[in-house]
């Protein structure tokens, strides 16, 4: 087993047993990464980038989407698997802030992608089948069907006021990404806060 980050322009990994880290691919940043159970990483290299993917035992990243100017995509970032490894949760950012971000689900077969949630950001699929993901600082979640790649229902909020990298001037910091998990036995950690970066922040536990 691997724990994958990030490092002085490299995507790394490390042993959690210990040892040396090892390179896996350059990337002058991270902003988003998945790893999948067939060894292939998604991972969203840098601001105004599309979404590359690399080997776990490393080599050349390659690209598999190109944000659309067009239709008012400045990026594509924070990636998250789907139950059948072969679809990709994704945020679509129309300007720097990040306000107003949407929600796509990428066919990695085919690399076309369609629009799931607007006003939304940072989603990852949960075990109860739903998605939760952030809204200008709310935890929200709606039922989502795996097998046909669509949202059931309307959204729900979940928690107020977790953290979250949006709209914070003067700075290259605004990801959209949220500050919370969920793991498999339905335990939520968040991270208290909202988006604005004056307020104190606290983890929090929830069953």
């Amino acid at each position: 087993y691997w724990v994958g980050f990030w490092s002085s322009g490299k995507l790394m990994k490390v042993s959690i047993d210990g040892g040396v880290p090892m390179p896996i691919c350059e990337t002058p940043d991270l902003i988003g990464a998945c790893w999948g159970p067939d060894n292939t990483i998604v991972f969203s290299p840098e601001e105004q980038s599309g979404l590359y993917v690399v080997s776990g035992d490393g080599g050349s990243a390659g690209m598999v989407t190109r944000p659309d100017r067009l239709k008012d995509e400045y990026s594509h970032s924070l990636p998250h698997l789907l139950p059948d490894h072969k679809h990709v949760l994704f945020t679509i950012t129309n300007d720097w802030s990040g306000l107003h971000a949407r929600v796509a689900v990428l066919d990695l077969s085919t690399r076309k992608w369609d629009i799931l949630l607007t006003d939304a950001a940072d989603a990852r699929y949960v075990a109860t089948g739903h998605i939760i993901f952030v809204r200008q600082g709310t935890l929200m979640a709606v039922r989502f069907d795996p097998s046909r790649s669509r949202i059931v229902g309307d959204p729900v909020t979940v928690v107020p006021d977790v953290m979250q990298a949006l709209n914070l001037l003067g700075t290259a910091d605004n990801s959209t990404a949220g500050q919370f998990a969920v793991s498999d036995n339905g335990w939520l950690v968040y991270a208290e806060g909202g988006i604005s970066p004056d307020e104190q922040n606290r983890l929090v536990w929830v069953d």
